[in-house]
């Protein structure tokens, strides 16, 4: 019997050894011997961290089917420092940018995206199982993921479209114009827990046409191209699993709706079709995420013509002068 399993059936009760007997086989088969051997020697040295690993397979089926499937993860991302401290907003999203900094395809990008989020929930799922993380930790950290995932799949598909379409620029202002991607719910609150879903609203300042010289297109269907893009990207189930299950049905009108709306539509939506609750879902409304090259006092200038601003709550580091 390897040091493990015999640490295994040593180290939880009683009324638990079958399933913990077939957890450990389990993860143990998945093993080549090179690193059932490794594991062994490390855990040997490492009880502490074996008494973790032992509650994490035991409390998380995620966590067991994943070092499964990959045993990478398991001595690469579990059994390493990256589970001893929290996993803070700053260190994802400089994993986010870091792992997505090279040129990537649209595939690729989503594999990407898919490959990090189950790095992280892991770490939260291990930390979690060994009551290292409390609450606030684990919803800042959700938050954080859902913030970090949707910038950058905004950032990726808004340069391709520009690159077919050109620039989006307002009819009256001449500006550029961005799309800004409201959290609603529990995100808009930085409350997301891990299983939670994300509410989102796409908004965009000014009507007008893209700056193409030959292939002009209107302002809204840039946005909803982008918007269906970015949608795409994270709510989509491939090999490699899914970002976030996005729901859209708190814009104008649910579902029924145009997928991307002006603030004037926006306001007048309120003002005259809006119902009670869904102007107290507002009470959490907040950008978190926008396109880049974005005019800050210009987004508050409009914000303000349109009476949205209790409405939204601008999210400052995204939105760049």
């Amino acid at each position: 019997m390897s040091f493990f399993e015999l640490h295994f059936a040593a180290h939880i009760p009683t009324l638990l050894q079958e399933e913990g007997a077939k957890r450990s086989s389990q993860l143990l088969h998945s093993l080549d011997d090179a690193q059932r051997q490794g594991l062994d020697s490390f855990l040997s040295a490492q009880p502490s961290l074996a008494a973790q690993l032992i509650k994490a397979i035991l409390g998380s089926e995620y966590i067991l089917e994943s070092c499964c499937r990959n045993p990478d993860l398991l001595f690469h991302d579990l059994l390493t420092a990256a589970t001893a401290s929290a996993l803070s907003p700053i260190k994802i999203v400089d994993a986010v940018e870091t792992a997505c900094s090279d040129e990537l395809t649209a595939d690729e990008l989503d594999s990407r995206l898919r490959q990090l989020r189950r790095r992280f929930m892991l770490v939260l799922y291990w930390r979690e199982s060994n009551n290292l993380a409390d609450f606030t930790e684990v919803s800042q950290a959700m938050t954080a993921m859902a913030e970090a995932f949707i910038q950058q799949a905004l950032d990726y598909h808004y340069q391709g479209l520009v690159n077919k379409h050109g620039v989006p620029v307002g009819a009256d202002s001449q500006q550029v114009q961005p799309m800004l991607v409201i959290g609603m719910g529990k995100l808009g609150g930085a409350e997301l827990n891990v299983s939670s879903d994300i509410d989102l609203m796409f908004v965009f300042p000014e009507s007008g046409k893209t700056n193409h010289a030959n292939k002009p297109i209107e302002n809204q269907k840039f946005f909803i191209l982008l918007g269906q893009a970015l949608i795409k990207t994270l709510n989509e189930v491939t090999a490699d699993g899914f970002v976030f299950r996005v729901d859209m049905r708190l814009r104008p009108y649910g579902q029924s709706g145009v997928l991307v709306s002006s603030f004037a539509a926006l306001e007048n939506y309120y003002q005259t079709q809006g119902r009670d609750w869904e102007r107290f879902a507002g009470v959490k409304a907040r950008v978190v995420a926008c396109t880049r090259l974005t005019n800050h006092n210009f987004i508050e200038h409009n914000l303000t013509k349109h009476k949205l601003t209790e409405k939204v709550a601008a999210k400052n580091q995204v939105i760049v002068s």
